[in-house]
C-alpha cells in the first residue's frame, strides 16, 4: 500500500481521489477521509 509521510515523520494512509464530493472529506476545514479497497 501507498503511503505518505506526515509533517512529524510517521506515515500516513493516502487521501481520498476526489475530497470535494466523496461525502466525507472537509477540504475547507483541512479533514481529509482516506481512499479504500
Amino acid at each position: 500500500m501507498h503511503v505518505q509521510m506526515g509533517a512529524n515523520g510517521k506515515e500516513l494512509l493516502p487521501q481520498a481521489l476526489d475530497a470535494t464530493n466523496d461525502q466525507c472529506s472537509k477540504p475547507e476545514q483541512n479533514i481529509f477521509c482516506f481512499k479504500a479497497g
